[in-house]
Formats: structure tokens, sequence, C-alpha cells
């Protein structure tokens, strides 16, 4: 019986320090305005985008591997030159959509952000899920794929958070109306 019993707990040790070490953390870049879960440290690459129109902009690609899953986020930023919401969310689900076959593809808005979510089969197998938002002329894209019969990789696609560059959250839904009954309180005050 104590055999039995040191056995499992051994099991029960070396299936907890696996799971540990598999911990996903959480990454945040004010500037940016994004939080973002990552299953391991990100690296960080700079890398050229091109708009439909063919504008060239530079890109940041933060991306982590772990148990045989790629997870990658990219983040552009277009203050410099305006693009258009509608043009730029459209072209970078196409990009998604090329990859493979699209299992689920539908319009998607996180916390009033207009976006688009994606999830396609990959030519070898392995199940992409995306996600395309698009705020205050900046376009979030978030691209995460695992081999066959694994578990979606969801955590890492529903973790995205917008920022205000203090690190509050944005909800556009919210943060509106709480401005018009601040608006309707100073009107009714005067």
């Amino acid at each position: 019986m104590r055999r039995v019993f040191f056995v499992s707990a051994a099991i029960a040790m070396v299936l907890s320090a696996h799971a540990m070490a598999q911990a996903w953390s959480e990454h945040e870049n004010r500037q940016e305005g994004w939080l973002m879960n990552f299953p391991a440290e990100p690296k960080v690459e700079i890398r050229p985008y091109a708009t439909a129109s063919g504008a060239p902009f530079e890109s940041k690609v933060y991306s982590a591997e772990s148990g045989g899953g790629l997870y990658n986020f990219t983040f552009v930023e277009f203050a410099s030159q305006p693009q258009d919401q509608t043009q730029t969310i459209a072209y970078a689900v196409n990009t998604l959509r090329q990859k493979g076959r699209p299992r689920y593809d539908d319009a998607h808005d996180l916390d009033g952000v207009t976006g688009h979510q994606i999830t396609v089969l990959l030519p070898d197998g392995r199940l992409m899920l995306g996600s395309v938002y698009f705020y205050n002329q900046r376009l979030y894209i978030t691209e995460a794929s695992v081999p066959a019969g694994a578990a979606p990789p969801q955590q890492f696609q529903q973790s995205i958070t917008f920022l205000h560059p203090d690190g509050r959250r944005v909800n556009v839904r919210r943060e509106a109306e709480e401005a018009a009954k601040q608006k309707a309180a100073e009107g009714g005050n005067k």
C-alpha cells in the first residue's frame, strides 16, 4: 500500500512540474496598447508589413513556442500614415485565410474594438486560430497553431486585451456610455 502511495505521489510531482514548466504568463506593452498571455517568453522581431495598397510599414512580431504550438502576435502602428479600418482588417484576414482551409471565419468585436476571428486548417494538418483587430490606427494580429489532434490554442487567441497608455482596459462601448452620461449631466447643470 505504501508503495502505491509513493508511486502515485511521484507521478503527481512529475506532472505538476511539467504543468508549471508550461505556465502561461501575461505580457503587457502599454506604449503599443496591449496585454496578452504567452506560453513562454516571446521573442521580438521587427519585420516589414505591407498594406493592401502596398504601403510599407514596420511591424513588431512577438513569437513563442511551447508543446508543439506556435504563437505569434503582430503589432503595426499606422499613426504616421492613417489606414482605412475596414480595408486593413479585410487584407490581414485574407492573408490568414490563404494559409489553408477556413473552418470558422466571422467578424468579431472585443470590448467594442472592431475585428475578425478565423480558424484555419493548415495544409500540414495543424489547426490555426487567428484574430485581427484595428484600434486607434493600430493593427493587432494573433496567430496560433497546434499539431493535429492537440487542443485548440484558444487561450492565446482569447487573451488579447487592449490598453490605454495608463494601463486601463479599453472598452469602447462602456467609455462611450460614460461620456454620454457625463455630457448629459453637464447639460443638466446649466
